[in-house]
């Protein structure tokens, strides 16, 4: 089940992610037997994919919930193109520890930013900016940026290649903050194409992980 040259070709032709230089990138590394990609974590909407197939963790585990997104375990063929390898069955400890390493290198940037507002950091630059909310090192970044108290934050990722974060404590206390915010990534979710469209929920993050939904 991998994304053979022949079906990146006619995903090319019909506007989706990849370029030629990717295409003859792939078929090199096929024709010499290298691998094709590096284990990565994608975080996706649960209907888009087929996950009875895939390999796949809850986001939040504590929620039972299929509206809500789900960890995907794919390979990252580089210049935005990915692999969903089929049938392997639940993720194993080791596949995990290497996709978050493999994360964990990735480059971002932080930007500061206005919404609804209150000072917000963006984090982007990369395909895979939104699955930065996986990797504490870049989320301790985020809330010292933010000067976050207790490094509580609340995170939105509406869309593919972008997270958004604010200090949990003030938007707690100021309810317009709050709403700017939430109306906000709602806003992103609703006018991204349907294949750049991740999670219209606000996350509440502590303790180096996504605790919850606001709200909730």
């Amino acid at each position: 089940h991998r994304l053979l040259p022949g079906k990146l070709a006619v995903s090319i032709v019909d506007g989706g992610a990849g370029t030629m230089r990717s295409l003859a990138e792939l078929e090199h590394r096929i024709a010499h037997s290298a691998p094709l990609g590096r284990a990565m974590p994608m975080i996706a909407p649960r209907g888009a994919l087929p996950l009875d197939r895939m390999s796949w963790t809850p986001l939040l585990p504590e929620f039972a919930r299929d509206d809500l997104p789900a960890i995907v375990w794919i390979e990252d063929l580089g210049g935005g193109l990915v692999e969903y390898p089929m049938g392997r069955g639940a993720p194993s400890a080791a596949l995990i520890a290497q996709g978050l390493a493999n994360l964990a290198a990735v480059p971002v940037e932080l930007h500061d930013e206005q919404l609804g507002g209150t000072h917000v950091v963006v984090v982007a630059d990369h395909p895979f900016a939104a699955e930065k909310l996986l990797d504490p090192a870049t989320m301790r970044d985020v809330a010292a940026r933010l000067g976050a108290t207790g490094a509580q934050l609340l995170v939105a990722i509406p869309v593919r290649g972008m997270l958004l974060a604010i200090d949990a404590l003030p938007a707690l206390i100021d309810d317009a903050r709050m709403t700017g915010f939430v109306r906000g990534a709602e806003r992103m979710y609703q006018q991204a194409s349907e294949r750049d469209r991740i999670s219209p929920e606000v996350f509440v993050y502590a303790y180096d992980r996504p605790l919850g939904l606001v709200g909730s």
